[in-house]
């Protein structure tokens, strides 16, 4: 299992958090730069940046490639998940308890955010049935517009409309 440690942040909650990571955040991200960008113009780059990537034929080869019957008949097995294991105990005891004063849309965007990162690590689950490989972290991280872009691309609208089937629980 593989340990994903993050910071969520509200996207206009504080300014400079991230330029001290600047240097590792050009590996795993595709804004390079978020603390100049509002999250309006992180969106939009966002957006530009999954359209100018986007190529019909990668995802044509992957399914004449990929044996894709055996991926949606996979059924997750989330019991190791129920309990943190002592070394996870251990780590959360690190962390440092601070209070942050959040106003209801940084909640609701910060849950989001959670939501977001939750599913593209199950998808990333899904698709190497139960197994991380070495590309995992970089799939949770690209997959999650969270991780990727700094930006909540989820309406809590949209999570009652997303049948348990496609997250491999039903």
């Amino acid at each position: 299992m593989f340990t994903l440690s993050f910071l969520i942040i509200t996207p206009d909650a504080f300014s400079n958090i991230l330029l001290w990571l600047k240097v590792e955040l050009a590996e795993v991200t595709e804004i390079k730069d978020p603390d100049s960008l509002s999250p309006t113009q992180r969106q939009v780059l966002q957006e530009e940046t999954e359209n100018d990537k986007f190529s019909e034929d990668h995802y044509f080869q992957d399914l004449m490639v990929t044996d894709i019957s055996a991926i949606l008949e996979y059924k997750l097995d989330l019991s190791e998940f129920k309990e943190l294991k002592d070394s996870d105990r251990d780590q959360l005891k690190n962390f440092v308890n601070q209070e942050f004063l959040l106003d209801k849309t940084e909640h609701m965007q910060l849950f989001l955010g959670v939501v977001d990162i939750i599913f593209a690590f199950l998808y990333n689950l899904r698709i190497n049935q139960g197994k991380n490989c070495v590309e995992s972290q970089w799939n949770v991280s690209r997959l999650s517009s969270t991780l990727s872009s700094f930006q909540v691309s989820l309406a809590i609208s949209q999570l009652h409309s997303i049948p348990s089937i496609q997250l491999g629980l039903g």
